[in-house]
Parts: C-alpha cells; sequence; structure tokens
C-alpha cells in the first residue's frame, strides 16, 4: 500500500474553493489530529498510538514540528484530498492527495510551496560601508491572530475536490486553534526567600515545571531570567553579584528546579523582583513580605494586573519629540488573562477619556504575539514559530503639536462587563519649530588674536529646553552648516537658566582681520538655530614697559612739578606730575631709550632738570630728577 501523498495541482479550483474558516459547520465526527513526535504512518488510535491532540499549543518564543494525521470515516480504503488554508491574505494554503485504509488514520505530508519568484535584478548604486543586515523572518507565512488565537483550516475532499459529508450532511473539516501558552500554563508557581543584611537584599527564587498526574506537563528547556525593574525602590540602589539567567532542563519523568540569585544594595522595603519565562520578562511578580508578616523573608506574589507606558526606549515619564511619523512606544501588562486587550489613546494633556478628544489605536492582547506556519517542516511534519513581547508600537505624531499624552489601557472582559484599567499618562512635547531670538552679550569690536574671547548669548524656546549650546569662529556656509576649519567651544548654562550659555572661545594667533564669532542652539528635540556676529582680530600690541621715578629741588620733594618724557627725536611720548611726595609713574611705554625733563616756574628763576632713562618691556625703570636753577 502506497501511502505517500502526491502534490495536487488545481490553482483555478484551489482559489474558488470556500474558505472561511468561521463561517460553516463541520462534522461533530474528527478527521484531523496531530502528533507531538514521529509516529507509524497509519494508526488505529491516535489518542494512544501517538498521543495526539486536535489542536496545537506552543510555549512562547519557541518553534516547533507537529504531525499531521488524517481519519477515513468510510469502511474502505479510499483516496482524499487533505485541504489547509489560513486566514485571507496569509499565504497559507496546500493541498495533498492520501490514500487511507477504512476506518484508519494516515499520516498526512502536505507539500512544500513554491518558492517566490525571485525579484528583477536592480541596480545599486555602490555605498562606502556595507548596509546593515536585516533579520530574517521565520520559515513559513504568518497566520492571522484573531483575539488572541491563531487559526487554520483543514478539509477534508473527495479526489474531484467535492466536500465529504456524514450521514447529517456536514462536511468533514476543523478549524484549528494554535494556542500560545503562558508561563503560568506549564510552570509552578516559583518560590523563593528574601534576607536582609546590613544594606543588601539577597533573594532566592527556584522554578520547577507544572506537573500532571506526576509527569511534567512539557519537556524541553525553558529560559528563565531574574531582575530588579526600574521602580522607585531602587532610587540609589546597585545590582550586586548574582545568577540572574537559568536554562530549565526537563526531561521525561523528572521534575527538575532551577535556582536564580540576585542581590541590590540599597534597596527600598517593598522591591520589586520579576521572575521571566521564556522571552516573556514579567511572567511571575514578587516582592518581600512586609516586616512583622507571618511570612517575613519569604515572597509574596502579586497577581493584580497593572499597565505601564514608557517610549520604547528606556523609562522616562515625559518626552519631547519632533512630530515623527513613527514614535515607538513600549507597553508593559502584568497578569492580564488571555482574553484581556490592549488600547492607545492619544489625547491633549489632561483631556478627558471622551472619545471625542482621543485618537484610540487598538493593539490586541496583552502581548504582541505572532505566529509562522511553515506546512511542510524538516520531518513533513507542521513547522510552528512563535513570537511574543510587549508592545512596541510606533505612532504617527506628524499632526500634532504641542503638549500631548499617550494613555495605554488594559480591558478585561467579565460577567459585569469589562474592568479598565489605565496607565500613568506618558506626556509628550511636541515641538517642530527650532530655538529663536539668539542675542549675543556685548562683545569688542576689536580682539587681540590669540586671546581667549569670552562670549555670551540668550536663546529662547517657547516649547522645549535648549539642551546645547556650540560657540564656534568662522563664517557659517550658505545652507547654515559650519565651515570645515571652525574653532569650536561647548557651551556652559549659566546659573541653571537654559536660555543663557557662555563660553571660552579660543582664538588662535595666525586668524586676523574680519571673522565671525557664532553660535549654534540646540533643543530637546534636536532642532537648531545658528546666530552670528562680526568681529576682528588684531596683532597684540608690543610689550610695555613703566617708569617709577622722583623728583626733587634740591633736597625736598618738588610736589607738582611737570615731568615730560622725550624720544631720540625730542618728541614728548608721555607725561605725569609729581605727588606731594615728589614722586610720579608713566605707564605704556614702549620700549628704548629716553629723556625725562621736569620744569617748575618759580618767582625768580625757573627750576629744572633732565636725565636719560632706559625703559625695556615688561619693567619698571627707576628715574631720579633733581632740579636746579635755570639761568637764560
Amino acid at each position: 500500500m502506497n501511502l505517500t501523498p502526491r502534490l495536487f495541482l488545481a490553482p483555478v479550483l484551489l482559489a474558488g474553493l470556500v474558505a472561511s474558516a468561521t463561517a460553516q459547520d463541520f462534522s461533530t465526527t474528527t478527521v484531523f489530529t496531530f502528533a507531538p513526535a514521529l509516529g507509524p504512518d497509519v494508526v488505529s488510535d491516535p489518542n494512544t498510538d501517538l498521543k495526539a491532540t486536535p489542536n496545537l499549543k506552543l510555549r512562547p518564543n519557541k518553534s516547533g514540528e507537529f504531525y499531521l494525521y488524517a481519519f477515513n470515516p468510510s469502511k474502505v480504503q479510499k483516496t482524499y484530498v487533505v485541504e489547509m488554508k489560513g486566514s485571507p491574505g496569509s499565504g497559507v494554503a496546500a493541498q495533498v492527495k492520501v490514500a487511507i485504509p477504512g476506518e484508519k488514520w494516515a499520516r498526512v505530508r502536505l507539500p512544500k510551496p513554491a518558492p517566490p519568484a525571485a525579484p528583477a535584478p536592480v541596480a545599486v548604486a555602490p555605498v562606502t560601508t556595507p548596509p546593515v543586515p536585516s533579520t530574517p523572518l521565520p520559515p513559513g507565512a504568518e497566520l492571522a491572530s484573531s483575539s488572541g488565537l491563531f487559526q487554520f483550516t483543514l478539509r477534508l475532499l473527495n479526489a474531484d475536490l467535492t466536500p465529504v459529508a456524514d450521514a447529517n450532511g456536514l462536511n468533514y473539516g476543523q478549524v484549528v486553534t494554535v494556542n500560545v501558552l503562558r508561563p503560568e500554563n506549564y510552570i509552578a508557581p516559583p518560590t523563593g526567600s528574601v534576607t536582609r543584611s546590613d544594606r543588601l537584599t539577597r533573594v532566592n527564587v527556584n522554578v520547577s515545571p507544572m506537573l500532571a498526574n506526576g509527569q511534567p506537563v512539557f519537556t524541553g528547556t525553558a529560559d528563565l531570567r531574574l531582575a530588579f525593574p526600574p521602580q522607585s525602590a531602587l532610587s540609589g540602589a546597585i545590582i550586586r553579584e548574582g545568577f540572574y539567567r537559568r536554562s530549565l532542563v526537563v526531561e521525561p519523568g523528572t521534575n527538575p528546579t532551577a535556582t536564580l540569585v540576585g542581590a541590590v544594595e540599597n534597596a527600598g522595603e517593598k522591591v520589586r523582583i520579576d521572575v521571566g519565562v521564556d522571552g516573556l520578562d514579567r511572567a511571575f511578580i514578587y516582592e518581600p513580605a512586609p516586616a512583622g508578616d507571618i511570612n517575613v523573608g519569604k515572597l509574596n506574589r502579586i497577581l493584580t494586573p497593572a499597565i505601564r507606558l514608557f517610549p520604547a526606549v528606556g523609562y522616562k515619564s515625559s518626552v519631547a519629540t519632533q512630530p515623527v511619523p513613527a514614535f515607538p512606544v513600549r507597553v508593559e501588562a502584568d497578569n492580564a488573562p488571555p482574553d484581556a486587550t490592549v488600547q492607545l489613546w492619544i489625547r491633549p494633556r489632561g483631556a478627558s477619556d471622551d472619545p471625542a478628544v482621543n485618537e484610540r489605536v487598538p493593539l490586541g492582547g496583552a502581548y504582541e504575539e505572532r505566529l509562522w506556519l511553515e506546512v511542510s517542516g524538516p520531518t513533513e511534519g507542521l513547522f510552528l514559530t512563535n513570537q511574543a513581547r510587549d508592545w512596541v508600537k510606533s505612532l504617527d505624531l506628524a499632526a500634532l503639536r504641542g503638549e500631548q499624552e499617550i494613555v495605554a489601557v488594559l480591558s478585561i472582559p467579565g460577567t459585569a462587563g469589562a474592568k479598565i484599567l489605565k496607565s500613568e499618562p506618558l506626556r509628550l512635547i511636541v515641538d517642530a519649530t527650532p530655538p529663536e531670538e539668539i542675542k549675543f552679550a556685548k562683545l569688542p569690536a576689536r580682539q587681540i588674536k590669540g586671546k581667549p574671547l569670552a562670549v555670551r548669548a540668550t536663546v529662547v524656546d517657547p516649547e522645549t529646553k535648549i539642551v546645547k549650546a556650540v560657540f564656534f569662529l568662522g563664517k557659517p556656509t550658505d545652507d547654515g552648516k559650519l565651515p570645515a576649519d571652525a574653532i569650536l567651544a561647548e557651551g556652559k548654562m549659566v546659573k541653571g537658566n537654559s536660555g543663557e550659555w557662555e563660553a571660552a572661545l579660543p582664538l588662535l594667533p595666525e586668524r586676523r582681520g574680519e571673522a565671525f564669532v557664532g553660535v549654534v542652539m540646540t533643543n530637546e528635540v534636536g532642532l537648531s538655530t545658528t546666530a552670528t556676529q562680526r568681529i576682528e582680530l588684531v596683532d597684540a600690541p608690543p610689550p610695555l614697559g613703566a617708569i617709577d621715578g622722583i623728583v626733587k629741588a634740591g633736597e625736598l620733594p618738588a610736589a607738582g612739578t611737570l615731568v615730560n618724557l622725550f624720544d631720540g627725536d625730542n618728541k614728548m611720548k608721555n607725561t605725569a606730575t609729581a605727588d606731594s611726595r615728589g614722586r610720579f609713574k608713566m605707564e605704556g611705554i614702549i620700549p628704548g631709550t629716553y629723556t625725562l625733563r621736569a620744569s617748575k616756574p618759580t618767582s625768580s628763576y625757573p627750576l629744572g632738570a633732565a636725565e636719560p632713562v632706559q625703559v625695556e618691556a615688561e619693567k619698571r625703570a627707576k628715574a631720579s630728577l633733581s632740579m636746579v636753577k635755570q639761568v637764560k
């Protein structure tokens, strides 16, 4: 007897077959089932021979291969066509002929779908950097999710593709549901302890598989993770040594335990502890029993549903952004039942829940779950791959401006109506404008080159803070960009005022003449404005000297005496008047040889004196003049 299935090529007929999985009633006689492991090609009772199940179950973020068996409801051997169809647009569609003995079950091997046509070659411009590789998708076609369930339809057809019906006229077929399990379906509630010593909190968590009739409900490897998530109880705390990741390896007939260990220093009294399983980071949530409780030293499991909303990266409660078409946010839903749903509400800050002012974005279940089905896997079974994670949703903010908020809403169905839980709002400032009104503090018209220039500027931005100021020396290009040879200085905020910034701008000694001093102000959302001001860079004056002198008339100080300084060409360069002690000073004198001349008229003969003096750079020359009568 040849049970090898053959591909039935009838694309026109296949496209015209009824494809609705939920719109038709099938016979109550089960004609399809799945074996979790390879078995014989023909069996009489799949429940005992194969441990089969009519539906499929997968752990989160896992792959599995299942083997399809079809039943012949007649008493004689017949050849049937087994048809599989997914939801519209999924790309899941296959047919195969299989000969099945009377009232027996035979394994069905669906054919691999034809590979997609190769895309036409496209000329690619050369690039200077290698492209970023894309993450390959799992094999097969993706099934759509309906109310958190993934479904496809199997039908039993005659060789001419007409449906096979039972005595009541109902067609043989089945809507197959693929259930993605939650960790609480196959992991026993973990137990643990917490100890405190000085400032250190130590946590131990023991994880084991769930048992049914003394046997583990699954075999294989479960990935475990212990975490102290961001929370107020960790303010100023430090995560210390521990064993934060483990693998729980379960074999038939065993009941293993894996222990996770963690420690945190300076944690608050009610620090939250998360135990993740198979990529779901908050599968089990705990906190220490409070002081004085009879369970002190043990971990209390938190079972209350909750929902939180953050930017896709980080745990901020407010953020500023440009009006981008894709702003990603992350939703964390705790302890949500499988039938719970999540929505995002986008609205002006402080608005009510009125639908008229809320843009509502439905997401689906508590997690983002995806499932791929390959109709013919590595050993000709159905190969299923599941991905489950917290929702990360990109929101279109292009049409928003100003202060907005996003709220995540968890809806839990109940007999008395849905229970609604809302997250704390994620506050947004949507800013499309760059900084405005940049003004420089007064700059000198001339600045000595090579000497740092103190610069300060004020700026106005009504929506968002200024987060960066870069001062520069150089002329911006026509498109506002800084020239390649610009001299830069990072600005500092003045006294916590984000509207005023200052810096010391270095000036190279080889630059001289007209120059542009500028600043680039950048706000929280990355928008910038540039402003410039002209100055002149000049050479530094030569080093100068000074004179400290005294003038006397005889032995007495000659108070009020006028002293003049003459150069070699007998040109007067400086002048001073002696004080009450006959002392005088002359500043800012170019180095060289000079003559000091003092004179003072009297009632008889004028007094006068002349003395040479040598002035050196950055030194103070000493001079003494003794006036005598000047006879004409």
